[in-house]
């Protein structure tokens, strides 16, 4: 069994020394100015990484969200699968009590503007969504299942996840019927700087940040309801 550790301790290292090797070796990418202006000038999107991923390679986006999807019904079957051996007790410490409510409302705020500014500054969907569904993690540790429950509406988040996922399908699809590529940015551009620009990227990134934020909580709930099995 020693033997055994010392040769996973070695092959760690071994695995270390050559991502930093590897890592000191990466040859310099650079993109002039006038690439960014050109990405500005065709997405109307200020946050050139957001232009990329939600219009350039929103092929890849999607795929990610698929791949979400998949990890969330396989956390959630796994689970339903288990029985709860310990009942959720949730914290009673009033000063507790109240930051909590305090932070699910600052996280709740601080997404939904985050979703929508996604495409003039750093942030977007992804990054939104995890910090509401952190929000929601943190209040419901003060509350117990059948409180969770009731109040997040837990059987209906299940129905809200597949109608944003036939959503983005949908969105994908529709420039098609109109005569256009898929995957085709058809909405207007609008004016470069304007919280309604860039065509559909904040409208992807806000149904990306409903998807994750439910998503992540989903997961959440379900470690939190069978806490002591997991």
């Amino acid at each position: 069994m020693r033997f055994k550790n010392l040769l996973i301790v070695i092959s760690t290292i071994i695995v270390c020394l050559v991502t930093i090797v590897s890592l000191t070796d990466i040859p310099t990418f650079k993109i002039s100015f006038e690439e960014f202006e050109r990405i500005i000038e065709e997405t109307n999107s200020l946050n050139t990484v957001t232009a990329y991923y939600l219009n350039y390679r929103l092929y890849d986006t999607i795929f990610e969200i698929f791949v979400f999807t998949l990890s969330i019904y396989g956390v959630v079957f796994f689970l339903n699968s288990v029985p709860s051996i310990e009942k959720h007790v949730p914290f009673n410490d009033p000063v507790m009590n109240f930051y909590s409510k305090f932070a699910f409302i600052i996280s709740i705020v601080a997404a939904i503007y985050i979703a929508l500014v996604g495409h003039l500054s750093p942030g977007g969907g992804f990054v939104a969504g995890i910090v509401a569904g952190t929000g929601m993690m943190i209040v419901s540790l003060t509350k117990n299942i059948d409180e969770i429950k009731d109040q997040f509406k837990i059987e209906n988040i299940s129905s809200y996840e597949k109608l944003i996922l036939l959503s983005v399908i949908l969105l994908t699809i529709f420039p098609v019927l109109i005569g256009k590529r898929s995957f085709q940015n058809f909405l207007p551009l609008g004016k470069t700087g304007r919280i309604l620009s860039a065509g559909f990227i904040p409208l992807f990134d806000l149904l990306i940040f409903l998807k994750v934020m439910f998503g992540s909580w989903s997961i959440t709930f379900y470690f939190i309801k069978h806490r002591g099995v997991v």
